[in-house]
């Protein structure tokens, strides 16, 4: 759990400490109080960018040069996080217990956080880029090997596509033999997560749904077995880039046996990405005997009271909720902006 956050010049904070407690945490306060800058303050802990994809420039306050956000966070043992940021000299700097971070997935492991805001109706809808990424993303959490082999395969594809368009084609099918092994192993991992987290997934999305059947399907843009690659070279020279292989690979939603893009509503389409959530912290917790803090921008206003009900009654880990007003008799740890 995150159990404090000290804020400098971070967005609309000057300088403001916060205190947390273990399981429900609801920020309350009118628009543009900065409700969702306090989330996005706490997920920068985790992944040190900010979800709503602006840059950290765009962080610092107006008419400072640097922002600060140290958070203490306990696991087995107790942990300092820093993050600092100058945007005169555009330094980002992160500590933990005061030494410094030379990767900054570190904070992802050490860390980890799972955030839903308004934009998960983009995930369901977006490119599938956006999917892949959140999968790849779960299956790192839980499979450090997985995260090193997607380092490898981004690499060797890079380098793939040098050569195509120099077309210098034994090289080409070199890098296609070791494309080919690490594909294996990424489409391997991605098959098994979802097989594991299916039965919980069902689950959770018959509760959250109302009863209606959600499930996440993969599919792959080729069969990967040695030598297709080489089959497919003459078609990706013409394209003078990788078309073929699990960075092609798409993850999609559906709901009633529809595509969720089309059939299930925006609020539908959030509850399924809780589901996933939800069925990925169980994952977690079998390897990692621990859950991951989980931040949600509000979630209940495009909620009827039966849906809050049943998505309250999910939440087991540390869980930040922001919302305009609180009347709900649960316990939690009001914060008021």
């Amino acid at each position: 759990m995150l159990k404090t956050l000290s804020l400098t010049f971070f967005r609309n904070f000057e300088n403001r400490v916060f205190e947390f407690q273990g399981g429900l945490n609801i920020i309350i306060g009118k628009n543009g109080s900065g409700k969702t800058n306090l989330l996005e303050s706490i997920a920068y802990l985790s992944f040190p960018r900010s979800f709503r994809g602006v840059l950290d420039s765009d962080l610092v306050m107006w008419g400072e040069d640097f922002f600060r956000i140290e958070g203490l966070y306990q696991d087995d043992v107790e942990h300092m996080i820093k993050c600092f940021y100058s945007s005169n000299d555009r330094v980002k700097k992160i500590h933990v217990n005061e030494k410094k971070v030379d990767r900054l997935s570190k904070l992802f492991f050490l860390f980890p956080t799972l955030v839903s805001t308004d934009r998960d109706q983009d995930i369901v809808d977006g490119p599938p880029e956006k999917r892949r990424s959140l999968f790849d993303k779960l299956i790192s959490l839980v499979d450090m090997h997985y995260y090193r082999t997607l380092i490898d395969y981004r690499k060797a594809i890079e380098n793939k596509n040098v050569l195509l368009k120099e077309k210098r084609l034994e090289e080409v099918k070199y890098w296609n033999r070791e494309i080919e092994k690490l594909s294996t192993y990424i489409i391997t991992k991605r098959t098994e997560f979802l097989k594991e987290i299916t039965m919980t997934f069902d689950l959770k999305s018959g509760v959250l749904l109302n009863g209606k059947k959600a499930d996440i399907r993969y599919f792959k843009k080729i069969d990967i077995e040695e030598g297709i690659l080489d089959s497919k070279l003459e078609e990706e020279l013409e394209f003078g880039f990788s078309i073929y292989g699990p960075h092609r690979d798409r993850f999609e939603f559906y709901i009633e046996g529809r595509p969720a893009k089309a059939a299930a509503s925006e609020a539908e389409k959030r509850m399924m990405l809780l589901s996933l959530y939800f069925a990925f912290m169980e994952r977690f917790e079998k390897d990692k005997d621990k859950k991951p803090v989980l931040i949600l921008d509000e979630p209940l206003s495009i909620l009827d009271d039966e849906r809050i009900e049943a998505l309250l009654g999910q939440l087991e880990s540390q869980v930040f909720i922001t919302t305009p007003r609180w009347g709900l008799q649960y316990e939690a740890n009001l914060i008021e902006l």
